[in-house]
This record gives structure tokens, sequence and C-alpha cells, in this order.
């Protein structure tokens, strides 16, 4: 097999050609995506973001049982939550359902 000469009758003009129409149309491309942000005409949020979001949103959410958890804490801290009758009831509950 055989390779002939490269002649100069165009032989890289044309792939010259094929890359400044590409150059061309990705500066166009990037000049519209520019005057669009300039523009504020869209705003797309990726996957990540929304969840990120969400989250956001879930925290601003008040505890539905923020008054009861509250109340078992000061408990707790009072000492006031194990006494001996809340341990006698219980004790009694476990039995019953054991036997």
């Amino acid at each position: 097999m055989s390779i002939g000469q490269v002649t100069n009758d165009g032989g890289l003009q044309p792939l010259n050609e094929k890359l400044i129409l590409k150059q061309n149309a990705q500066a166009q491309k990037d000049a519209e995506t520019v005057e669009q942000q300039k523009s504020g005409d869209t705003l797309e949020l990726s996957d990540e973001a929304k969840k990120y979001q969400n989250a956001k949103t879930m925290d601003s959410i008040p505890e539905p049982n923020a008054g009861r958890l509250a109340e078992l804490k000061s408990s707790i801290a009072n000492g006031t939550l194990m006494n001996d009758g809340v341990l006698a009831d219980t004790a009694g509950l476990i039995a019953d359902r054991l036997l």
C-alpha cells in the first residue's frame, strides 16, 4: 500500500474552514448565553440544588411535637420523669404482657 503525496490543491483548506465555522458557532452560542445571563431570562437549578432548597424549607417547618419534647426535656432535667410511681406502673404493664 502506498501513500500518495499531499498536494496543495486545497488539502487542508476544507478542514480549516470547518474549524473556523465551528469556532464561530461556539462564539455565537457563548454570546447568546452571556446575553441571556445579562437579561436574567432563565434560571435552572440542578437536582442537587433542588434537594438543598427542599431541605432548607424543611428546616423552617416547626416540629409538630415541639411542645411535648420541651415538656419531656424539662421533666428529665428536673428529675420528675422517672419516679417510683412511673416505674411501678411500667413494671406492672410489662408483667401483664408477659403473663
